[in-house]
């Protein structure tokens, strides 16, 4: 198996090459393509791609249009196409994975971009409303596009043609927890980049950990043994109030920096705990007012960041606010919570930094939990149910050929070849992509409770836990009620 991943790397390493040749057209790129994978069989001896699909070889949808509707964003890859080759490794195993698609299906791609998921979602509601046949597929966020679900707007993801969810290149972890009542609207797949954009992971300063002679982390991870009590004993060990004036600010040494509104939810993730949970019938339910581990994992966070100073106190909420980058850069903290699109930005860092998850609660858990805050989800609009076939088609062509040439661009020649600075953090992050895990009260229901109740909670030091989730319980049920109430409405 081993010998197959390399050899479509190398397939695509050496098609991108060849793609920084002047005037290149899309035959030429096909050409070499064939060429090339021709190549890599005779020199492997493999003839199959790792991962294949079970379409069949005849589909010829005689040259249709794919029109897919995105926006533009500056956190998340959200486009589906590309215009151009232009050097970019990422960039162009999308653009020649779609070029492939479309030669295998005979279809031609089209994308419409929107100037940020809000205006987009307001877009697509209106198109479907007033019964324009435009799109065949909406690339959104996860929650707003479940409001167009409820109202009726979507077509059931599992009605699709040619979709095969049992395939690897369909995430395993993820796509359980999209469900609703048995309902499933959208799913996520290697050709959608977006939950790997968002899984949050901890950085940490190597030449910190080094100068403060703390154990071995990658060890520790290896071993099962990264737990919380690890993780506080070296906050603790950095934490210092460097220019002595008695009070812990910006220019000081800690432990930990995040925004307020991912701790919690990141390290109750990495604890293997849900803030909603569905029951056997697949319904969400939230029960945290009667939830000891929960309490005593949120009990436990509160701890190990607020009552040693060892998380740097702030009301930061926007991505484009830098500070905590800067402090992170500027050799000022032990550990920086981010996500694997952000770990770009420290590449330009001096000092050396590593890669880890977040750590157990503790070391009788059995697996690591690394936090998928969202994405962006493929839906296709009630309107588009004439061209099923096709967009059922093209969404798995695209699924099985980015598992082939997407995924390896993205995380072994990009993440681990551009940003990784060790090869222990090129395995952490083959653990990392194993475990993502996402939690519905932190995706669907982000508005109502992680930002609405539990960020609140954190930046006050409010610890009243089980009053908090008394007094707000009737709200997120009624929250949750109302998408399950509007479901069972479109069975009737």
């Amino acid at each position: 198996m081993k010998r197959k991943v390399i050899a479509f790397l190398l397939l695509t390493v050496m098609i991108f090459s060849y793609s920084a040749c002047g005037d290149t057209t899309a035959d030429d790129v096909m050409q070499n393509a064939e060429t090339n994978i021709e190549t890599v069989q005779e020199t492997t001896g493999e003839t199959e791609p790792l991962f294949k699909d079970n379409l069949p070889d005849d589909l010829d949808f005689e040259g249709e249009t794919f029109d897919n509707f995105v926006y533009e964003s500056s956190w998340l890859h959200t486009r589906i196409d590309r215009e151009e080759q232009d050097g970019d490794i990422l960039n162009d195993a999308i653009y020649l994975r779609n070029r492939l698609v479309e030669n295998r299906l005979n279809v031609l791609f089209k994308e419409s971009i929107s100037s940020g998921f809000t205006a987009m979602n307001q877009e697509a509601k209106k198109i479907v409303m007033s019964g324009e046949d435009i799109y065949d597929v909406f690339f959104c966020e996860d929650y707003p596009t479940l409001t167009l679900a409820q109202m009726g707007m979507i077509v059931n993801f599992r009605e699709i043609p040619y979709i095969d969810l049992s395939q690897p290149y369909w995430s395993h972890s993820l796509n359980p927890e999209l469900s609703i009542h048995s309902r499933l609207y959208f799913a996520y797949s290697d050709f959608n980049l977006t939950p790997s954009d968002y899984t949050h992971v901890l950085v940490f300063n190597k030449q910190i950990h080094e100068n403060f002679n703390l154990k071995n982390i990658y060890d520790l991870v290896n071993n099962g043994a990264w737990d919380y009590d690890e993780y506080e004993e070296m906050c603790s060990a950095v934490t210092e109030d460097v220019d002595g004036d008695n009070e812990m600010t910006k220019t000081d040494r800690y432990g930990y920096l995040s925004q307020p509104k991912h701790v919690l939810p990141c390290f109750w993730s990495s604890a293997g705990v849900k803030s909603i949970a569905k029951n056997e019938d697949d319904i969400p339910e939230f029960k945290l007012t009667g939830d000891k581990k929960f309490a005593e994992v949120v009990e436990r966070i509160f701890t190990i960041t607020w009552d040693n100073n060892t998380w740097f106190r702030n009301k930061f909420a926007s991505n484009s606010d830098l500070t905590l980058n800067d402090m992170f850069v500027g050799g000022q903290a032990l550990f920086f919570d981010n996500t694997l699109f952000y770990i770009a930005i420290l590449r330009g860092m001096e000092q050396d930094f590593g890669v880890i998850p977040y750590p157990k609660y503790d070391e009788s858990q059995e697996e690591y939990y690394s936090r998928v805050e969202g994405g962006c989800v493929p839906s296709v609009p009630v309107t588009a149910a004439g061209r099923l076939e096709m967009i059922g088609a093209v969404l798995e062509a695209l699924s099985s050929e980015s598992a082939n040439s997407v995924i390896p661009a993205y995380f072994e020649i990009s993440l681990k070849g551009k940003y990784a600075r060790d090869n222990e953090s090129a395995e952490m992050l083959d653990l990392i992509y194993r475990t993502r895990s996402y939690d519905l009260g932190d995706t669907y229901w982000c508005e109502t409770l992680r930002d609405g109740i539990f960020m609140t909670m954190f930046e006050k030091n409010k610890r009243d836990f089980v009053s908090s989730m008394t007094n707000n319980e009737s709200r997120i049920n009624k929250a949750i009620n109302k998408v399950i109430e509007a479901f069972e409405k479109l069975d009737i």
